[in-house]
């Protein structure tokens, strides 16, 4: 089940896009979308990607963004469950 949040799913959609083309992003234009990618690392001058790595995408921080986000989903449930309870007292 894809649970990962609309902001979680454009993060990974980037970061499919920086693996392709490395040279469009930088560490402020890559923020957050770098954190799905494996092996990236930036230069300390200039910011850009460094070049000769191989870049892949993290399924394993993908894994565990999906089951944060399943159970923010089943908190979230209960909250207004028992809220609605609550309301009817």
């Amino acid at each position: 089940m894809n649970t990962i949040n609309n902001e979680g799913e454009v993060m990974m959609q980037r970061a499919k896009d920086l693996i392709k083309h490395p040279t469009k992003y930088d560490e402020v234009t890559s923020a957050g979308s770098a954190s799905y990618v494996i092996n990236i690392s930036f230069s300390k001058d200039t910011g850009e990607i460094v070049e000769g790595k191989y870049l892949e995408l993290n399924h394993e921080k993908i894994k565990e963004e999906e089951k944060l986000s399943e159970r923010r989903a089943k908190i979230w449930k209960m909250e207004i469950y028992m809220r609605n309870l609550s309301d009817e007292r």
